[in-house]
């Protein structure tokens, strides 16, 4: 099963997300960084910029999270797939060989029907 294009879309702006919230991460942290040495500036301000902080790290871990569980998904299937393909090579490999062996006379003997042991007697 190949991957459509709206799971490469989702993949993608999943991804596009991440480096995004990233990105905003970083931005807060040089704020927070450039106000720290700032005496005079309201404590409010600190504590609104840490909690903005926080809400964007956690927005982040629930995406790397969520894009970390699909992959994980997509590679438990591919693992499937492969493994479903192998067993049916192996099965139609052991059938070529069992037709073959058949055909050269050399095959596994099959028991004759035995009838009735009291008509035998």
């Amino acid at each position: 099963m190949a991957v459509t294009s709206k799971k490469r879309v989702s993949i993608r702006s999943r991804l596009t997300a991440i480096r995004r919230t990233r990105q905003m991460v970083s931005d807060q942290i040089d704020i927070i960084d450039r106000a720290a040495p700032d005496r005079d500036a309201p404590p409010g301000e600190m504590v609104q910029a840490l909690t903005s902080l926080v809400k964007l790290l956690e927005s982040l871990q629930r995406l790397e999270r969520c894009h970390r569980n699909e992959r994980a998904q997509r590679t438990v299937e591919r693992k499937e797939r492969l493994d479903d393909t192998g067993l049916r090579d192996e099965l139609a490999r052991r059938i070529d060989a069992l037709c073959a062996a058949r055909d050269a006379g050399g095959g596994p003997e099959v028991a004759e029907p035995q009838g009735d042991r009291a008509d035998q007697r």
